[in-house]
């Protein structure tokens, strides 16, 4: 049987820039091991980010307060012995056996995500960063070969996501009942969206779990087209938002966009973040400028940000109630030229505003090679996002964007910190003399330094 680790990191305080610095910076190490976390979302009180650490491809939470981290890993078949491979060097501790993320957290500190095992088949996973030990894999449908759960809402009702059935055909669901209980969402028609579809996967969900952002897939094209799920009573009918935008390559043009991909959903429910392209001229070689955009649910209306240059790409990775949306934009061409900056675009506004900009004198932003903001709090007073040093040192990053120093909120009472590695059973690994080394039932695991 195979045993899990969590690697457990505390320091007991916040890691900044500076004292007035208004950002809060991941952990960097850990016993000697260089951690690279991919902040993918937060918890609206800021207390968790949750997302992938680079190094090991494995799921992460972070708990920014303490400056804990947990990550999640295969003991048995991650170790390699020297004397395997001829090595006359420490032996690495590597991830691969099973790799996956979380893709969002509530302020309760339980995050959803996925893990990939050796057999590439993937399972839905749900982790509460304050009772748990290990992950519980959620409800699977009989005969799936994969499953992702993608968004939790705030009491922990709804979970949002999707598995692929035996024909590989992806399916839009939820899991109620602490996961235990999988139910289908409707599946949207042609007569809805105005083209066929080959499949469908439901991604982000409100806080109060009952509005879902999703997409379908264009059956002429493969295009990911937004689409929304909106609890009426007891069930989820679908809200075809696509329907007046999205023009498919199938059929008369007769909408403004060949391109309608969803980004993010607020809280609130409220507000869809989206990229979207003019309707192709099959009559000209030009390819249309992607562009960003957001759409109001309530007054069924889209906002397009009109920048020009096509080499900008900007995508919006999150969205606040009140539709203030951040992301990134730029382009990394193939020889590695190019930048990419994190930019903030603010309710009626018609331009991006650059993170480095809005943080100009701040000396974790002057250090910056290229950084991406992946997700804003509902009030839009915070964002979470990730940075490269021109060294090319990663690290992921809180800011208030305010630019003025971290509040106090309340902590999520937790058990005293662990220091150290712990097997699935929460028993300790013991810490041999030499340096990075841990023993688990006798063998030595090393952590990579």
């Amino acid at each position: 049987m195979k045993k899990l680790l969590t690697i457990l990191l505390a320091t007991g305080l916040f890691v900044e820039a500076n004292a007035q610095s208004p950002f809060v910076v991941s952990p960097d190490n850990l016993e000697g091991y260089e951690l690279s976390i991919l902040g993918e979302a937060m918890s609206q009180n800021r207390q968790y980010v949750v997302g992938e650490e680079q190094q090991g491809l494995f799921p992460v939470i972070w708990e920014t307060r303490l400056n804990d981290v947990i990550a999640i890993a295969d003991a048995d078949s991650v170790f390699i012995d020297p004397a395997e491979w001829g090595g006359e060097e420490e032996a690495y501790w590597e991830y691969g056996a099973k790799t996956g993320t979380f893709h969002a957290v509530n302020n309760q500190g339980t995050a959803v995500g996925v893990i990939t095992g050796m057999n590439t088949i993937s399972h839905p996973i749900m982790f509460n960063y304050t009772t748990s030990d290990t992950y519980t894999v959620l409800a699977e449908p009989e005969g799936a070969v994969g499953c992702e759960a993608y968004g939790i809402s705030e009491d922990g009702s709804v979970i949002a996501g999707f598995y692929f059935d035996e024909s590989w055909i992806a399916k839009a669901c939820i899991w109620t009942n602490n996961g235990q209980t999988l139910t289908d969402l409707p599946t949207p028609t042609a007569e809805q969206l105005g083209f066929e579809i080959d499949y469908a996967e439901a991604r982000w969900l409100s806080a109060d779990g009952n509005t879902i952002l999703g997409f379908v897939s264009d059956a002429a094209n493969g295009a990911w087209v937004a689409v929304l799920w909106i609890k009426q009573g007891e069930e989820y009918v679908v809200n075809p938002i696509c329907a007046q935008y999205y023009q498919s390559w199938s059929g008369e043009q007769v909408n403004p966009y060949s391109f309608f991909e969803p980004k993010a959903l607020s809280a609130n429910g409220e507000w869809v973040s989206l990229v979207v392209r003019d309707t192709y001229d099959f009559d000209s070689w030009d390819i249309p400028v992607t562009k960003a955009a957001r759409y109001n649910v309530l007054t069924n209306t889209l906002e397009v940000l009109e920048i020009g240059e096509e080499t900008e790409a900007p995508e919006m990775f999150g969205i606040a109630d009140n539709g203030v949306a951040v992301g990134r934009s730029g382009m990394v061409g193939p020889m590695g030229g190019g930048s990419v900056d994190g930019v903030i675009w603010n309710a009626g506004s018609t331009e991006l505003e650059k993170l480095t900009d809005r943080f100009a004198d701040d000396p974790y932003t002057m250090d910056m090679a290229a950084s991406a903001l992946s997700f804003i709090t509902a009030d839009a007073c915070y964002a979470m996002g990730y940075s490269s040093t021109e060294s090319g040192t990663q690290t992921s990053f809180v800011v208030q964007l305010q630019n003025v120093g971290l509040d106090a909120v309340n902590v999520t009472e937790k058990a005293p910190v662990k220091e150290g590695l712990f097997d699935m059973m929460g028993r300790k690994l013991n810490r041999a003399t030499e340096s990075g080394i841990y023993i688990l039932n006798g063998k030595k695991v090393y952590i990579r330094k």
